[in-house]
């Protein structure tokens, strides 16, 4: 039987927990704070929309050049 967990495996899932936890921890407060300095939602969407846009971009990069192995 083939070991699934291997460093590389628990590498990749750790920094995609990261990454998600980064920014779901990172864009509400953000807005938050933003709307309590008295910025509109317009602001806010404008944010998030950009972020979500970043996100996009790295998976849509990811998913054009497909990672090859060394050596």
């Amino acid at each position: 039987m083939k070991v699934i967990f291997t460093r590389d495996f628990l590498a990749l899932i750790l920094s995609v927990a990261v990454v998600g936890l980064g920014s779901g921890a990172t864009l509400p407060l953000t807005a938050l704070a933003l709307t309590q300095a008295g910025y509109g939602t317009d602001v806010v969407g404008l944010l998030l929309a950009a972020a979500l846009a970043f996100l996009t971009a790295a998976w849509w990069e990811r998913r054009r050049a497909p990672l090859r192995a060394i050596g």
